[in-house]
């Protein structure tokens, strides 16, 4: 991923570090290994410290938040992916019938071994801050068992749990760069939530957002009528009908709301990233 500019950004609290250390080990000895991330910005949720250590011959890639995404996008990273030679599902976690097809998935999976004993089959979860994991652990057990919200950082430990038919899920604290150089990749982890924004300017943040968006306006309700970022700030503004006076505390406001909005897909189905080469 290009870069217009670079400048170091750390956001790197303690747990982080010492999930670091113990997901090594575990990585090796896993069975299964799941990476989650956001379907909206694949390359965006790679992890430098994932890609060295994980064995690529157990890892599977799930995307979650499909239904958020642009369709064509979607379609153009399939094809990439399995260019790659990668294993991956586009999926959404609050869809009872994709959580059936990564249950099968997993349950289908046979672990080489050479132990005489029989053991559960080990599923390591893992990726960034606010992917989903813990939804998608839930999701599996069918019951809250795991602690979730809309913050990165939510999930603290490494928690084991037993999926029954001889398998055993693990659940992850997201673990982010200890530095990121790129900003624009930084502005896309600020705007789903793998980073808080105040990490950032957010006019950065949301001027990245306006960037994609430019690049997808038929994605955008048809009431909103814009040919650039002046004229799409402008109509969006309007929609949420804030004060004309535009004090400080108003245009933050403003940002927050486009921000919360384009998180919920209540702006259409947009992605922040397309294939190296590739474009709507």
């Amino acid at each position: 991923m290009q870069a217009d500019h670079f400048s170091f950004l750390s956001w790197f609290p303690g747990h982080v570090a010492q999930t670091k250390k113990k997901l090594y080990p575990l990585f090796q000895e896993g069975d299964l290994l799941l990476e989650v991330r956001d379907a909206r910005a694949p390359l965006a949720f790679e992890n430098r410290f994932f890609e060295r250590v994980v064995p690529k011959k157990k890892r599977i890639l799930l995307f979650n938040k499909m239904q958020l995404a642009n369709p064509k996008a979607n379609a153009l990273w399939q094809e990439y992916w399995k260019k790659e030679g990668e294993a991956f599902l586009f999926t959404n976690f609050h869809d009872a019938k994709e959580i059936s097809r990564i249950f099968k998935t997993v349950k289908n999976f046979q672990p080489k071994t050479t132990k005489k004993v029989a053991l559960p089959t080990r599923v390591i979860v893992y990726g960034l801050p606010n992917t989903g994991k813990s939804t998608l652990i839930n999701r599996l057990l069918r019951k809250n068992k795991l602690k979730i919200g809309p913050k990165p950082g939510v999930t603290r430990h490494l928690t084991w749990a037993d999926l029954g038919e001889e398998i055993e899920l693990l659940d992850s604290p997201g673990v982010i760069e200890a530095e990121i150089k790129n900003l624009k990749q930084a502005a896309y982890l600020a705007l789903l939530h793998a980073l808080e924004p105040q990490n950032l300017s957010l006019d950065h943040v949301i001027n990245e957002l306006f960037e994609a968006i430019l690049q997808q306006k038929e994605a955008l309700p048809k009431a909103l009528v814009f040919t650039d970022k002046e004229s799409l700030s402008s109509s969006l503004w309007e929609e949420g009908k804030f004060d004309l006076s535009s004090t400080p505390d108003q245009q933050t406001k403003f940002l927050l709301r486009t921000l919360q909005n384009f998180r919920e897909g209540k702006l259409g189905k947009i992605s922040l990233e397309f294939p190296p080469s590739k474009t709507l």
